[in-house]
C-alpha cells in the first residue's frame, strides 16, 4: 500500500493529550485515518500523534496552493471573493461545476498529474473586478484542457500547468533576456525589466524611455517626443491582472473525539446572545480556547435521559450545511454545546437559499424531519456560510410521519433552545399553540399566539405562519411539512426578513389557508422562484417537491440568472 504524505496548511498548537503540533509547510506521513483526527508522523521531528484532518492536504496536489479552492460552487466563490479583506484582482481557481465527480489522474506533479504540471479535470478562474456599471463584481473564466496536455484560457496563451497559468496572469517574477531579471543593450543604452514587460529604464542614442508595466504606464522621451502610457501592467485579456489569492480563514479544528458528555466547569459563558421561554443561549469558551454556542435549558423543561437519547441521534447528523452538535452537559441545567455561528440568524443577515436546500436534502435522505424550518433557525458563519440549526428538534420518522405527543420531550411544546441572534419568545409574531386542533377549537390569546380550547390537548407550541396546514390541524409532521416551511422561508429571503402573511393574525392565516389562500408573489421576486414557492404550498403533501429536487432547481436557477463565463479572444 502506497504511503500517504500530507503537508500542513496551517500552524496548530497541541491542546490535548495525544495530539501533534503542526507547522505550516511541514510534511507528515499518515499512519491511520479515523474520523476527523488522523494519526500521523512528522517527517521533520519523527514524532507521532493525532492531527486535525482539515489542517493538512496531500503532498504534490493542488490543495496546498493558496489559490486553489477545490470543489466550491460558483456562488461560494463569489461570496468569498466579495468578502472583506479581498480587493480588486483577488482570485481563486476551483473545479468546474460541470466536471465534479470526473476521474482525476495521479497526484504527482509531473506526468498524469492533478493539474500542476498536466491536464486532469476541468477548472474555472474566478476574479474580483471593479466594473463601472456593476461596482464590485466577480468574473469567471473557463480554463480549458489542451489535447496535448496543459491548460489555456485564451488559445493564444497555452500553459503546461495551472501554476504557470497563474504566474503568467499575475505577472510576478523577474526576467533575464525574456526569462529573468537582467540587462539588455540597444546601442549605448541599458534596460531593466520586470517580467519582460514592466518596470524599465532604458537609453537609446537619441533619447530615454521609462516604463512601468509592459503597456506603457510611464514617460517616454526620445525621437518621437514625450508622452505618457495609459495602462498599468498587463492583464492579457482578463478583466484585470491577478492580484493576491482569495483570503481564507483558518478552519476550526474538529471537536476532540472523546469529548461528548463534558463537565460544566470546562465551559465559560462569555456573552449572552438570546433568551426564550425554555432557556438562554450564550457564546462561550470550551477549555478556555474553543469558541462555542452554549444553549442552557431551564431546569425541569426536559428529562435528562430523554434528552440524552435525542442528542445521540442529533450527533449522527453531520453535514457541512448543518450546525454541528459538539457535546452536552446532562445534569440540570442541561447544556447543549454546538458550533458557534458568528453572524447570528439569517433573519438578520439574509443571503441565499441554495445552501439551505442542500442541508435539508441531507436531512431528507437520512429520514429525518426538522419541524421548525425558518430564517431564524438558519445561522450564518463569519464567512457568510448558511447552516441549518435546531434540527435536533426533528424526530426520526417512523412510517414517514411523526405525530406530536402531548407535552414532554417529544411535543412541539417541549424544550426548544433559544436562537442566536433572535430570541424565541412566547409572543414572537407568527407563533401559536396547536395540537390536533381545528381552527374552530382555538381561541385568541396574546397577540401572535393561540391557545387551544380546554377541551383539547394543551401545551403544543410551534410557529403557525411557517407550519403546514396538516401539522397545524392534526399535529402530523413529515418531511413534506418541512417543504411547506421552506417555501415560507423563501419569502423571508426575497423580502429581506419580512414576517410572512403581513397584516394577518394567526387565526386569519389558518382560516385563509383553509379557503385556499396563498401569499402573492413578492415584489422583485423572479416568477420561477415564486412558482417553486407555490409548489411547496400544495394542499396535498404528496404533491410537494422533494428537497433534492429543489436543490437542483435552485442550483440551475442561480446558474441561469448569473453572468456566464467571460469570452476570450
Amino acid at each position: 500500500m502506497q504511503e500517504k504524505l500530507v503537508v500542513a496548511l496551517y500552524n496548530y498548537e497541541p491542546k490535548h493529550d495525544g495530539d501533534l503540533g503542526l507547522r505550516k509547510g511541514e510534511k507528515l506521513r499518515v499512519l491511520e485515518e479515523n474520523g476527523e483526527w488522523w494519526k500521523a508522523q512528522s517527517l521533520t521531528t519523527g514524532q507521532e500523534g493525532l492531527i486535525p484532518h482539515n489542517f493538512v492536504a496531500l503532498v504534490n496536489s493542488l490543495e496546498p496552493e493558496p489559490w486553489f479552492f477545490k470543489n466550491i460552487s460558483r456562488k461560494d466563490a463569489e461570496r468569498q471573493l466579495l468578502a472583506s479583506g479581498n480587493t480588486h484582482g483577488s482570485f481563486l481557481i476551483r473545479e468546474s461545476e460541470t466536471s465534479k465527480g470526473a476521474t482525476r489522474g495521479s497526484l504527482g506533479l509531473w506526468g498524469g498529474t492533478a493539474g500542476l504540471w498536466g491536464p486532469t479535470g476541468s477548472y474555472s478562474l474566478s476574479v474580483r473586478d471593479l466594473d463601472e456599471s456593476q461596482g464590485e463584481t466577480v468574473k469567471h473564466y473557463k480554463i480549458r484542457n489542451l489535447d496535448s496536455g496543459g491548460f489555456y484560457i485564451s488559445p493564444r496563451s497555452p500553459f503546461g500547468s495551472l501554476r504557470e497559468l497563474v504566474q503568467h496572469y499575475t505577472r510576478a517574477g523577474w526576467e533575464w533576456g525574456g526569462n529573468g531579471a537582467g540587462w539588455s543593450g540597444n546601442g549605448a543604452g541599458m534596460e531593466w525589466e520586470w517580467n519582460g514587460n514592466g518596470v524599465g529604464i532604458g537609453q537609446e542614442w537619441s533619447g530615454m524611455e521609462w516604463e512601468l508595466g509592459g503597456n506603457g504606464a510611464g514617460w517616454e522621451w526620445g525621437r518621437d517626443g514625450m508622452g505618457m502610457g495609459r495602462e498599468w501592467g498587463s492583464s492579457d485579456g482578463l478583466c484585470c491582472r491577478l492580484g493576491k489569492p482569495c483570503r481564507t480563514q483558518k478552519p476550526q479544528k474538529p471537536w476532540w473525539q472523546d469529548e461528548w458528555e463534558v463537565p460544566r466547569e470546562s465551559l465559560k459563558l462569555v456573552e449572552k446572545l438570546g433568551a426564550g421561554q425554555f432557556g438562554e443561549v450564550w457564546m462561550g469558551l470550551y477549555n478556555g480556547h474553543t469558541k462555542v454556542a452554549v444553549k442552557s435549558l431551564k431546569a425541569g423543561s426536559m428529562s435528562p435521559s430523554a434528552f440524552l437519547a435525542e442528542a445521540n441521534l442529533m450527533k449522527k447528523l453531520q453535514h457541512r450545511r448543518l450546525v454541528r452538535l459538539y457535546a452536552v452537559v446532562t445534569k440540570e441545567p442541561i447544556y447543549i454545546i454546538t458550533e458557534f455561528m458568528e453572524k447570528g440568524s439569517l433573519v438578520d443577515f439574509l443571503k441565499t437559499s441554495e445552501g439551505i436546500a442542500e442541508g435539508m436534502a441531507f436531512i431528507e435522505a437520512k429520514n429525518y424531519i426538522h419541524r421548525d424550518l425558518r430564517a431564524a433557525n438558519i445561522l450564518v458563519s463569519e464567512t457568510l456560510c448558511c447552516k441549518i440549526a435546531d434540527f435536533g428538534l426533528a424526530r426520526l420518522i417512523e412510517d414517514n410521519e411523526y405525530t406530536a405527543r402531548e407535552g414532554g420531550c417529544g411535543a412541539p411544546g417541549g424544550a426548544q433552545p433559544p436562537k442566536p441572534g433572535r430570541p424565541q419568545a412566547a409572543t414572537e409574531p407568527g407563533w401559536g399553540l396547536s395540537h390536533r386542533i381545528k381552527p374552530s377549537a382555538m381561541i385568541p390569546a396574546q397577540p401572535g399566539r393561540f391557545i387551544p380550547s380546554p377541551r383539547r390537548f394543551p401545551g403544543a407550541k410551534f410557529p403557525i405562519k411557517w407550519t403546514a396546514p396538516e401539522a397545524i390541524n392534526y399535529g402530523t409532521f413529515t418531511i413534506k411539512s418541512d417543504v411547506w416551511s421552506f417555501g415560507i422561508l423563501l419569502t423571508e429571503i426575497v423580502t429581506y426578513g419580512r414576517i410572512p402573511y403581513p397584516g394577518m393574525t394567526n387565526p386569519e392565516v389558518i382560516q385563509n389557508l383553509e379557503r385556499g389562500y396563498r401569499m402573492p408573489q413578492p415584489d422583485n421576486c423572479p416568477p420561477e422562484l415564486y412558482e417553486l414557492m407555490r409548489q411547496c404550498w400544495k394542499e396535498s403533501p404528496e404533491e410537494r417537491p422533494t428537497f433534492e429536487f429543489m436543490k437542483s432547481v435552485l442550483e440551475d436557477f442561480f446558474t441561469a440568472t448569473e453572468g456566464q463565463y467571460q469570452q476570450q479572444p
